[in-house]
């Protein structure tokens, strides 16, 4: 339980180092043992348009941001305008005179106001205006009475390692000189720091998470197209994967891209993809051509805001009916959702074993505020990684085999034996055609039964497979009321049960879906079974969650649903608002 933290919100124009900033910043907490996490916001343009860098640390460890900011450090005017109604009473807030003439302050809520030159003061004293953020860290650090030995270990693994002790020292000077200055010029007030010392953990995002779920579980083939807020993982990929064997490939379009992995998969490689919603839509046939020809491939999804280009770097959870039914036609595919940084590591490995072992596409979805974000979490553990290739025949086997190889043999559970090109014994066709257990084009009614229905068959099979993530459950089990989330809510409603515990508000049973297809039905209707109240927390619009639920469960009257779509995610305090009103 969190019951300690401060939120701090840097803003200014984008290009003006406001994320930088933030960034070593957070290595500094960081390196304090801290619990922390960050929300970024910013436009989608290289330069220009109003960006902001918040980080929540905590006394513990957490997911996500807050709703009220205690230290708002604001470059540019727009920064009053979107973060007045963040703050609180006693905040603090720091302004820059260079570009705020008329900063709109709040009476009435002892909101302490300092006027920081600091563009000015970083001309002057170390002759560039860029050293304007470092001098703003040092304000941070004096204000929270931070340790210098943090402060030195922050600016190391930020600056020292990548740019020099040249450059190193000067940001040294410029942090002491801003430390200086709030002490002893603005005479600030002080804020006491959340006490954490969080030992053998990592800083990381949900996209570096993925990136390396992926090469643990053996992925040696990816291709893409950048895209937001996705492109982390190619970008990755791209510098780990040729070290280790790999190949990393940008492809024209998303199009292309599939369609690669799809054949890389083909041929014996484990494969995927990285995209957003753009994309995702764009790869709708190329879905179908893995699901009939039964090729495996990972397909990930860090959703944006729609439709069209929609908000390509904010957050949204609305791919979800487009993940379970894009494809013209039926095929079966295997959809399922990570819920946090070390979520979307864990779901990674296991994308790549369920691709494996049931031979076609999985769609493992995040969002942007979960893959763009950093938390501080527990370091990952690689012992746990198991590979399973599933039916891939060796050489031996098919050498075994006393009957001429059927790649699309009918079996018990709809998943055939698999060989891939050059093994000998193993040769057969693979296309988008429908076809007989060789792989021969046929359009004969009975064989298009019967194969559909061997192809469907591997669902049920997936749903009873150790390597499907299976629902995550919390709260109070005897409770009449219940909530149901999917992705980034988690973290967020799990604070917001603790919230209301503290205010003597209602308890709450909590269910995390990890798996949209299979969909856990029995465990969904044995959860509803016990509830009288039933509300399902989402970021869109028509509250798909809620209906795909209504889709596998009669539960119609019991769903109630919490819905943001503003690009913003929650936080754990406007939940806990919306649940405390429940009677």
């Amino acid at each position: 339980m969190i019951t300690s933290s401060l939120y701090i919100t840097i803003g200014g124009d984008a290009g003006d180092g406001i994320l930088s900033a933030g960034e070593i910043l957070c290595k500094i907490f960081f390196e304090a043992g801290s619990g922390l996490a960050t929300y970024k916001n910013f436009p989608s343009r290289i330069r220009g348009g109003h960006t902001s860098y918040s980080i929540r640390v905590a006394d513990n460890y957490c997911n996500h941001k807050d709703s009220q900011v205690d230290i708002l450090l604001a470059f540019d005017e727009e920064s009053f305008v979107a973060h007045n109604h963040e703050l609180k009473k006693r905040s603090i807030v720091i302004y820059d005179p260079a570009k705020i003439k008329n900063p709109v302050k709040i009476d009435g809520m002892d909101i302490t106001y300092y006027e920081a030159p600091l563009s000015e003061l970083a001309v002057k004293n170390f002759a560039k205006s860029l050293y304007k953020n470092t001098i703003l860290i040092g304000l941070i650090v004096a204000m929270l009475d931070i340790d210098m030995k943090y402060v030195e270990e922050g600016f190391s693994k930020a600056i020292k390692d990548k740019k020099g002790e040249e450059i190193y020292n000067i940001n040294i000077n410029a942090c002491k000189f801003g430390m200086n200055f709030y002490k002893n010029e603005l005479k600030g007030r002080l804020f006491r720091m959340p006490k954490a010392n969080l030992k053998d953990t990592v800083l990381m995002t949900g996209n570096e998470c993925v990136t390396l779920g992926a090469l643990a579980a053996g992925c040696r083939f990816a291709a893409a197209y950048p895209i937001s807020p996705a492109t982390e993982i190619f970008e990755s990929l791209c510098s780990y994967l040729p070290k280790n064997g790999g190949t990393a490939l940008q492809a024209e379009d998303e199009i292309a891209a599939l369609c690669a992995a799809i054949g890389a998969g083909f041929a014996g490689a484990r494969s995927m993809t990285s995209t957003s919603g753009p994309g995702l839509s764009l790869m709708a046939e190329a879905i179908g051509l893995s699901g009939c020809a039964e090729v495996p491939v990972v397909i990930i999804d860090v959703q944006r805001p729609g439709p069209s280009t929609g908000l390509p770097t904010k957050t949204e959870q609305a791919d979800f009916y487009h993940a379970l039914f894009c494809s013209h036609g039926e095929i079966p595919r295997i959809v399922i959702v990570a819920g946090d940084a070390s979520q979307c590591f864990d779901f990674t490995v296991k994308a790549f074993n369920l691709a494996e072992v049931f031979q076609c596409p999985v769609i493992l979805m995040s969002e942007q505020s979960i893959g763009q974000n950093k938390t501080v979490m527990h370091k990952l553990d690689f012992s746990n990684v198991v590979i399973d290739r599933g039916k891939l025949l060796s050489d031996k086997e098919l050498a075994k085999a006393e009957h001429k190889f059927a790649r699309y043999k009918f079996t018990g559970d709809g998943v055939s034996p698999r060989a891939i090109p050059s093994q000998v014994g193993g040769v057969h066709l693979a296309n988008g055609n429908e076809h007989l257990e060789s792989g021969r084009i046929t359009e004969d009614p009975d064989m298009r039964v019967k194969i559909m229905d061997k192809r469907q068959m591997k669902l049920a099979a997936a749903a009873a497979s150790k390597h499907l993530p299976k629902p995550l459950y919390f709260g109070d089990d005897a409770s009449k009321f219940g909530i149901i989330t999917v992705g980034h809510n988690t973290s967020m409603a799990l604070e917001a049960l603790d919230i209301l515990k503290l205010a003597g508000g209602p308890n709450f049973a909590m269910m995390q879906l990890t798996a949209l297809m299979p969909f856990p039905s029995d465990e969904v209707a044995k959860f509803a079974g016990a509830r009288e109240k039933i509300f399902v927390i989402e970021n869109n619009m028509s509250a798909q969650i809620s209906n795909i639920i209504k889709m596998h469960v009669p539960i119609h009257n019991k769903l109630h649903s919490i819905l943001k779509y503003n690009g913003v995610a929650f936080s754990p305090k406007e939940i806990a608002a919306k649940l405390s009103e429940v009677k």
